[in-house]
């Protein structure tokens, strides 16, 4: 039997669409994996930012969150203890002033 040309034309349609979602799927496929990286790189940097040390940049470690401030405080003592000490009156004097400012 032949082939009308209404049902090669027809064929032809569907496997146009049917290439250009195959393609379209492929190239979405790889922008997902291209954000899916970006989201875990900008994970690590947030991490790197959240372990820094304010002062000199050391990468502070630890493990869970309840360590964190034992290992700040730790590091501030034992490798800045005079900005640590500066930065402790200040928050004092801040704190002093703010109740003063607010004495209810």
């Amino acid at each position: 039997m032949a082939e009308t040309i209404a049902q090669i034309t027809l064929k032809e349609g569907q496997q146009y669409w049917i290439n250009w979602c195959t393609s379209e799927i492929t190239k979405h496929e790889k922008d997902i994996q291209q954000a899916e990286g970006k989201v875990n790189e900008l994970k690590e940097m947030r991490n790197q930012i959240t372990h820094q040390c304010e002062f000199c940049g050391e990468y502070l470690y630890w493990y869970r969150e309840t360590e964190k401030e034992n290992k700040v405080l730790e590091h501030l003592q034992s490798h800045h203890a005079d900005a640590y000490t500066i930065r402790l009156a200040e928050r004092k004097e801040r704190i002093k002033a703010f109740l003063e400012a607010h004495p209810d």
